[in-house]
Parts: structure tokens; C-alpha cells; sequence
């Protein structure tokens, strides 16, 4: 899934497969809900894309994996240097 994009009040969501869009447009009416009370805009809306030429990045290595950990969380890095750990 690519990350969502917000123009205006209209949220756009791409996913890679039918699949995945079907799940996720399941679960439309329960977030639109809270985020419609939470945010206290009842104008937003989502549109769900299928865009199969969308190739999923694949971290096959153990340093590609903790590559991209570190990216989500830089603290993995100092808890890595903290206990020095390496990777296999």
C-alpha cells in the first residue's frame, strides 16, 4: 500500500491488488465514522485505487530488514550500538 494522500477533505488510497481494496473497503464505514467524529469534519471521504503495476519494495537481506527498521524507529540503532549486536 502506498501511503495515503489527502487533497482537500478527499483521502486517496492505492492499493496492489483487488484483494487488498475489497478488505480495506470493508472497514470504510467504521473509519470514515471515527474519523469524522474525532476530527469533527463530516466532508471527508475515501477513494480506494487498484494500481497492480505497484511492485511492493522486498527486503530479502538481514541488513535490507534492518535497514528499514531503522528507518521506522532510529532508537533500533542505539539499542543495537547500546548491547553491540550484530547482525547474522
Amino acid at each position: 500500500m502506498n501511503e495515503p494522500r489527502l487533497e482537500g477533505t478527499q483521502v486517496f488510497v492505492t492499493f496492489p491488488n483487488e484483494g487488498s481494496k475489497l478488505d480495506f473497503e470493508k472497514e470504510i464505514p467504521a473509519l470514515l465514522g471515527y474519523l469524522r467524529g474525532h476530527l469533527k469534519n463530516h466532508d471527508i471521504d475515501i477513494e480506494v485505487a487498484v494500481n497492480e503495476n505497484a511492485k511492493p519494495k522486498r527486503y530479502i537481506t538481514p541488513q535490507d530488514k534492518y535497514n528499514r527498521l531503522v528507518e521506522i524507529n532510529p532508537l533500533l540503532d542505539k539499542l543495537r550500538r547500546t548491547f553491540d549486536l550484530e547482525l547474522d
